[in-house]
């Protein structure tokens, strides 16, 4: 009776061990940032005049981002992979590693990112907490000349709306790093789901604050050139699985000498 009572006690210690593992870090990754060429051009006289994703998002220097000739997209969905350390640098460029550490188990939909550690206004565009590190770069032309954003990391400032008076932002915010930080497109009107381990995020492209204030006057803040969807993923960590792994037998175990025990 003593053996039956220690593995229970140990089993629903591994249970309540098990149920407090919050957090993980995501391991896999992909986005499509999708442009409304129409809706673009009429709020800022900007068009999509080269996307560079997949190889040259990782391989080209800044200079070839500038100089490479011009190729317009075919289709409005861009897509970005998701980068994870280490990292390397073409000459001149921003990429950087994801370190985001999401919880699954905890997710809560009236208020998905909880669990993402906050960023600060910093500059033109915000800083510090978590972030997934998108690999692509955006080159756009305009009759005021080539402006060019990616190296994006997105991130989460939990009181955006609040700052800027709109209830359609969520708080998640693409950064342009390519040449210097600057928060490039707010994510408005998110609809985020959590299955198993995997995060999904969809919501629309709204010109930030900041990008609107810097080029254009302040007059397009908030208007909507397109759509985001965001899917990341994690790997439980071999701790974890063997916490998980542990459990489970001892569960077994106090089950067969249950079995075992006289009427």
């Amino acid at each position: 009776m003593k053996t039956l009572n220690c593995l229970k006690c140990a089993a629903l210690s591994m249970l309540f061990l098990t149920g407090i593992v919050q957090a993980e870090p995501i391991t896999s990754g992909s986005a499509v940032v999708t442009i409304d060429p129409s809706a673009l051009l009429s709020a800022t006289t900007l068009s999509v005049s080269r996307f560079f994703g997949g190889t040259e998002a990782a391989t080209f220097t800044r200079s070839q981002v500038l100089s490479a000739v011009n190729s317009p997209p075919t289709d409005d969905d861009l897509p970005f992979n998701v980068n994870f350390a280490p990292i390397s640098n073409p000459t001149g460029r921003q990429r950087t590693a994801s370190t985001l550490d999401f919880d699954f188990n905890g997710f809560d939909p009236l208020h998905p990112f909880a669990s993402w550690s906050s960023s600060s206004p910093s500059g033109f565009g915000i800083a510090g907490g978590e972030q997934v590190s998108l690999d692509g770069v955006i080159r756009y032309g305009s009759p005021l000349g080539t402006l060019v954003s990616g190296d994006f990391a997105l991130r989460y400032q939990a009181n955006r709306a609040a700052v800027y008076g709109d209830p359609d932002f969520s708080g998640l915010v693409l950064v342009n790093l390519f040449d210097f930080p600057a928060s490039s497109f707010d994510i408005g009107n998110v609809f985020a789901t959590v299955t198993g381990k995997t995060l999904t995020i969809d919501g629309e492209l709204l010109i930030s604050p900041e990008f609107s204030n810097g080029f254009f006057g302040g007059t397009v803040t908030g208007f909507d050139v397109g759509h985001f969807q965001l899917t990341v993923a994690a790997i439980p960590e071999a701790s974890t699985l063997a916490l998980s792994a542990t459990t489970c037998l001892l569960v077994g175990m106090v089950g067969l000498l249950r079995k075992k025990q006289p009427c």
